[in-house]
């Protein structure tokens, strides 16, 4: 239930939000559409949330940061003027994507599939796309200078959910792609995880195979966890105790999952099989094998979640395919619905199962 803090005529509502995010909530609805007028002093303010000068400076300082604030020396604070854009506010979408990538590199498989299905109906539907990487002190920024209240983001990390769930609180129409958000205001198209993973470790015990490694689990990461998850329960469903030392590539390094699975190869009682996470995870994991003197799939069978542009096929790898330009098409159609309609939507795409040459039977 919610609480009070102080004596003070607004209120902090909900603990587990911040109360510095609460108070800029606040002050954007009472002070919608009041451009030029002035805000109430630090003090007053501290008064009357009941909280410390630092929560309140942390509160305006974000108004600021954003342009809806501005500070003047020895007067105090002031909602911002700003000028009528040419541009309708709900035209343009700007798609997000993590900022260690290089969007200007064209081998990136993953994100190039992708905006394979985002790019043709942006054009054809006329929307004003920009893709940028994202930076969480510029995303409010950006989203003004490309005069849009949309925005996609392309496989968010976890740190970027809180940002998400304040721009939707602020009236923002939010969408994300291939991860599954638990805040219900928060759209997102995704690829389902665990069946597939299910039906990949299945082909391996049932080929005979009773010591599988599982290459690939980032902790804390939506999707990984998913594929765990199927893995564990293709075991369970056909009686196979499955034994966590057989984990590797938890740092989601290739030379650690490279020596990790060199080391698993040297054991006595070596894995005979190996279901990978992720694509990620190939060429480090066949790397081993022929470290190890060993042969795909004679000695050591594998299957895996994604395809890998000159790896899966050429090496004829049974893997999930991710849907990707489906991904992209869809989420631009969907989102382009959603905010016509106000009404969020969560779809979930099966992957397809390429069945090639990397399972082998064993007695």
């Amino acid at each position: 239930m919610a609480r009070k803090r102080g004596r003070g005529r607004g209120e902090v509502r909900d603990a587990a939000k911040p109360f510095y995010l609460q108070i800029r909530e606040q002050l954007l609805a009472d002070y919608e559409g009041k451009a030029g007028e002035r805000l109430p002093s630090e003090k007053e303010l501290c008064e009357r949330y009941g909280v410390s000068r630092p929560t309140v400076r942390k509160a305006l300082e974000s108004l600021v940061e954003q342009g809806l604030v501005v500070r003047k020396p020895g007067k105090g604070s002031f909602v911002q003027k700003r000028p009528k854009s040419k541009v309708k506010a709900q035209e343009g979408v700007v798609v997000f994507v993590p900022g260690h990538w290089k969007i200007e590199e064209h081998n990136h498989f993953y994100l190039t599939q992708i905006l394979a299905g985002i790019l043709p109906v942006s054009h054809e539907r006329k929307v004003d796309l920009n893709i940028v990487n994202f930076v969480a002190a510029e995303c409010r920024a950006k989203l003004d200078r490309f005069h849009t209240h949309t925005a996609i983001w392309l496989s968010p990390y976890h740190g970027e959910y809180e940002l998400m769930d304040e721009l939707v609180g602020e009236g923002y129409c939010c969408a994300v792609i291939n991860r599954r958000i638990p805040d219900a205001r928060i759209s997102y198209v995704m690829t389902s995880n665990t069946p597939a993973s299910a039906e990949l470790t299945g082909l391996l015990l049932d080929a005979g195979h009773r010591r599988v490694a599982l290459a690939g689990m980032v902790r804390n990461t939506d999707f990984f966890m998913e594929r765990r998850r199927g893995f564990l329960k293709a075991h369970r469903a056909r009686g196979v105790v499955h034994d966590p030392a057989l984990v590797v590539g938890k740092s989601f390094s290739t030379p650690a999952c490279r020596k990790e699975f060199e080391a698993l190869l040297r054991g006595k009682d070596r894995p005979t099989a190996v279901f990978c996470t992720s694509g990620f995870y190939y060429e480090p994991v066949l790397q081993a094998i022929e470290r190890a003197g060993l042969k795909m799939p004679d000695d050591v069978s594998m299957t895996g979640f994604d395809e890998m542009p000159g790896i899966s096929v050429e090496r004829g790898l049974t893997v999930a395919s991710q849907p990707l330009v489906e991904l992209g098409r869809m989420c631009v159609e969907q989102v382009l619905a959603y905010r016509k309609s106000g009404k969020p939507f969560r779809t979930v795409l099966e992957p397809d199962l390429m069945k090639r040459t990397s399972v082998r039977a064993i007695g």
